[in-house]
């Protein structure tokens, strides 16, 4: 009798399993890495789609104000004071409206306009609940649903998603704008401490604002006047143009670089307060120019660096006032919505932190050390200003 034997297929041996282990793992890793990366992608969109929405709606109301007539009030402020001219009034009482108009903080809102921010009031006595970083994103919140429109269209609750408005015990129960990581967005009316480049021009010292370098990760123009490498110019390199860089200044009205020493508008003055814009140049610095006041009327006003201190601060006494206080003079000013980012780091002083800092002016967190690790933390952070570059 013929038995016949089946063959046995071999078995995998210990090698081959390991391979086939290994090649799964590197699969999976790879989707894994895919997926953590859309949803990031996700996230930074989302956010640049909030905060577009959110700038839309206070571009409206500013150019409502802006569109305003306050000559009659600016009178009446230099009648009361005593004190320079009606144009000179007009851009403070302008400013001074603004300020009302667009609080970015607890004390700000409840201090120039108590009843309209009334439901506010919980925050001056909060919960141990609450968390403080998300102050700024109540008071946005607030502000664009119950605050001046100018004009603009109305915003109710139904304007922002679920998604983007948090309501918890972290917010004193208060709706609060937040980012697609639920984390709040922070407004910043005058971010002047962020966008003034490298020091004062004609008043101030070096130490009141800070350098270019901090606001171009935040804003993406703010880094775009390069030398002939295309890149920023470094201090203490070249030594012509931006602020102790190699790049060089734009050109005046007459196409040409300005000159030291030299009436280079034809207005009778050798470098004056209101030619100076660029180091040995009469050339506007763009960074150095305020649309509020086009005539640069404060600076030439404020003419020594402890006027433009009290300017800031409100206060001739050293103990600063956050109700009168403004901004740095002659220095470019617009608003800021900013989301901290993925690293959740969001690198600048909370709009609410009104010390000798000027936390209010988007003053970033620099520590005698930090200043790389400062702006590590401001390049994943997406702005209002930056969000063409999809928030990088």
């Amino acid at each position: 009798m013929n038995i016949q034997h089946k063959s046995r297929r071999p078995a995998f041996t210990m090698l081959e399993l390991m391979v086939v282990i290994a090649i799964i793992a590197f699969l999976m890793s790879l989707t894994v890495g895919a997926m953590f990366s859309f949803i990031a992608g996700a996230r930074e969109a989302a956010t640049a789609t909030t905060i577009a929405k959110v700038n839309k709606l206070l571009q409206e109301r500013v150019d409502g104000l802006r569109q305003m007539d306050f000559t009659d009030a600016a009178q009446r402020f230099k009648d009361s004071t005593n004190n320079g001219s009606v144009e000179l009034s007009e851009v403070i009482v302008r400013k001074f409206r603004m300020k009302r108009a667009f609080p970015q903080n607890l004390v700000e809102a409840l201090g120039n306009d108590p009843q309209r921010y009334s439901s506010l009031a919980v925050l001056s006595s909060p919960p141990a609940s609450f968390i403080p970083k998300y102050e700024s994103g109540i008071v946005l919140y607030a502000l664009l649903t119950s605050g001046e429109t100018f004009g603009a269209a109305s915003v109710g609750d139904d304007t922002f998603t679920a998604s983007e408005v948090r309501n918890s015990p972290e917010t004193a129960g208060l709706p609060c704008l937040v980012d697609a990581w639920g984390e709040p967005l922070r407004f910043y009316r005058w971010p002047t401490r962020l966008f003034k480049p490298g020091g004062a021009v004609g008043v101030g010292t070096t130490t009141l604002p800070l350098a270019r370098t901090f606001a171009t990760p935040l804003v993406l123009t703010a880094g775009k006047i390069y030398g002939a490498d295309g890149l920023p110019g470094a201090n203490g390199v070249g030594g012509q143009g931006a602020y102790g860089s190699d790049d060089i200044p734009n050109c005046g009205s007459d196409g040409a670089p300005g000159i030291v020493g030299t009436d280079d508008d034809g207005n009778g003055t050798i470098d004056d307060i209101t030619e100076l814009g660029w180091p040995g140049s009469d050339d506007y610095e763009p960074l150095n120019y305020d649309a509020d006041d086009p005539y640069m009327l404060l600076i030439s006003a404020l003419t020594t660096s402890n006027a433009v201190l009290q300017f800031e601060q409100g206060s001739t006494t050293g103990t600063p006032n956050l109700l009168l206080a403004l901004h740095t003079p002659f220095t470019y000013a617009p608003m800021l919505v900013v989301s901290a980012g993925s690293d959740r780091q969001l690198g600048l002083l909370e709009p609410s932190d009104f010390s000798t800092d000027c936390g209010y002016l988007a003053c970033p967190t620099i520590t005698l050390n930090g200043p790389a690790l400062t702006l590590q933390f401001l390049t994943d952070n997406i702005t209002n200003l930056n969000q063409s570059s999809s928030g990088k």
